[in-house]
């Protein structure tokens, strides 16, 4: 089902030489030039000369063919990344979960967020934002905007005013050709290339929004459109710290609601304070009576404490009943006599 080509270079040398004439007769060919390699030995052993060939370990091609898909076709640069490929390409097909990466390696993210902007981006809230942005960075992507900058300056030297117009009031983006290359070779390098380039002119909330962007775009294809991806692009990019805050003047009344609900939450704060405190000065009571042998009815505890409700008080009270009578329970029960709380 799946095999693996070395499609590194050739390499022609003679040994036997060195100094300056030790690469004299050195020559690289690329693979598909097999039969110049060949052509050019010969000519070498005419001269006399023994030549040697070796082929390099720069280049692997994995081609998986499956019946019913397309054949797919990957390349990585050592033959230990195309083994562990080939393995879970494997491993895929025993679970039937084969998955075609081919689309993928002919997809560019550029061509994601093209169509992005075209099928999804009309009918979300703020969508028109999103064009503006995806669009500028299609556009640096490439240089657009930093070519119309440069044909501005030269035709205000040779014209005395610019007649190319700008279409953008803003700084261009640099370190974006990544958008371009198919979604396989994107690094997290390469995005955080462009994200230390974008931090020297915006804040460090509006990078990360723009990334919060790329991934929507990728999520959308891997989980909407079914381009599968080994990773996603965004797989261990280090985002942008920054301290997420906003200054907003007030309107209207909410100055008034803010005061009112503040003011709400430092009453009940305060009340379930007094509350706690009142509990605890009701069981000190409570213990005090006990000690001088006096009835702990509502009457002394409020003569003790000198504060509280009698409601308030009888409800500490009683949960102090209940939690004594749960006691004596389990200590009648640990004895061998079981027994019912009594009510």
């Amino acid at each position: 089902m799946a095999s693996i080509v070395n499609r590194s270079a050739f390499t022609v040398t003679v040994p036997g030489y060195r100094g300056k004439d030790k690469n004299k007769y050195t020559r690289k060919f690329a693979y598909g030039k097999l039969k110049d390699a060949e052509a050019y030995m010969r000519a070498l052993i005419e001269q006399g000369l023994t030549p040697d060939i070796t082929q390099g370990e720069t280049t692997f091609q994995v081609k998986v063919v499956r019946v019913g898909h397309e054949p797919q076709c990957e390349t990585f640069h050592s033959l230990r990344e195309a083994e562990a490929y080939v393995k879970r390409i494997e491993a895929e097909a025993e679970v039937d979960l084969f998955r075609d990466y081919t689309q993928a390696a002919k997809t560019t993210t550029a061509d994601l967020i093209r169509r992005y902007m075209e099928e999804d981006c009309p009918g979300m809230k703020g969508g028109d934002n999103y064009i503006i942005i995806l669009r500028a960075m299609l556009e640096d992507s490439s240089h657009e905007l930093r070519k119309r900058i440069a044909q501005r300056k030269a035709e205000i030297k040779e014209f005395g005013k610019a007649l190319t117009p700008l279409g953008a009031n803003r700084q261009p983006m640099t370190s974006l050709e990544w958008l371009h290359l198919p979604l396989h070779k994107v690094k997290p390098e390469h995005i955080e290339d462009f994200i230390a380039d974008r931090l020297e002119y915006v804040e460090g909330s509006t990078v990360d929004r723009q990334i919060d962007l790329l991934s929507s775009v990728y999520t959308r294809a891997r989980k909407g459109w079914r381009i599968h991806m080994d990773l996603s692009p965004l797989e261990g990019v280090k985002r942008p710290r920054y301290f997420n805050e906003r200054d907003r003047r007030l309107k209207g009344d909410e100055e008034f609601r803010l005061l009112e609900a503040a003011r709400r939450e430092d009453q009940m704060a305060s009340m379930e304070a007094h509350v706690e405190a009142l509990a605890a000065d009701v069981v000190r009571a409570y213990v005090s009576l006990m000690r001088q042998r006096r009835q702990p009815s509502l009457l002394n505890l409020r003569l003790e404490l000198g504060a509280g409700s009698y409601s308030t008080i009888a409800g500490h009270l009683e949960k102090l009943s209940l939690v004594q009578r749960s006691r004596k329970f389990i200590r009648t029960k640990k004895r061998g006599r079981p027994s019912r709380p009594q009510m």
